[in-house]
């Protein structure tokens, strides 16, 4: 049973994306449960977290990793499928699908992201070009909508007015897996948040 009495300080790393879509509902609902944790959050690329992580930086992060390649140790909190997003029929521009190298909408280097989309067209004997970089996910959908390329995003979260690119042509996404690395010198709060935290993202309608 999660300690509804928890006193002290969390630091938690998330990556943008996740922090917009997920984290709003989980830190509402946690500080209203546990008013005597005071959280400090901050979002960075996923490298980056890790690398902040293993300095001592952050007594947890919430990841996305590659199903073939999970840092050991990570709690998995569920499994993302990913999708080709592009500009939808209704705003009048169209993309050549056959255009050499593919334009591309990403994250700056090292987003996990940017590198598993790079290597799909690879794999496909294709070429692409990052003609739009942005860290921020409302910056890239804002981008493809104005027709500027074609980005890689969760399926579930494809706003309605892009498409999610079904086409056989275009190379298959693998899944991406969201996880929680937790410091084994964590406090008894920290621990109390990383339990919450679990829940919420297995249960993420359950109400505060």
């Amino acid at each position: 049973m999660i300690e509804k009495r928890s006193k002290g300080d969390v630091r938690l790393g998330c990556p943008e994306d996740v922090a917009s879509a997920d984290l709003p509902n989980i830190l509402a609902a946690f500080t209203l449960e546990h008013p005597n944790v005071r959280l400090h959050v901050r979002c960075d690329l996923t490298l980056h977290l890790v690398e902040h992580f293993d300095a001592g930086a952050f007594d947890l992060v919430i990841i996305k990793q590659d199903p073939h390649r999970i840092i050991s140790g990570a709690r998995s909190l569920r499994e993302e499928r990913l999708a080709w997003a592009g500009p939808g029929s209704q705003n009048g521009i169209a993309i050549d699908l056959c255009k050499k190298p593919v334009p591309l909408v990403l994250a700056p280097a090292p987003r996990v992201y940017r590198a598993r989309a790079m290597e799909a067209i690879g794999s496909m004997g294709g070429d692409c070009d990052v003609v739009y970089a942005s860290p921020s996910a409302a910056g890239q959908i804002a981008a493809v909508r104005a027709g500027l390329g074609w980005t890689m995003l969760q399926r579930r979260r494809i706003p309605t007015d892009l498409t999610a690119v079904t086409d056989e042509g275009w190379p298959p996404l693998p899944p991406a897996i969201i996880c929680l690395l937790v410091s084994t010198y964590s406090t008894g709060a920290v621990e109390t948040f990383a339990r919450f935290v679990e829940m919420r993202f297995a249960h993420p309608h359950r109400q505060p």
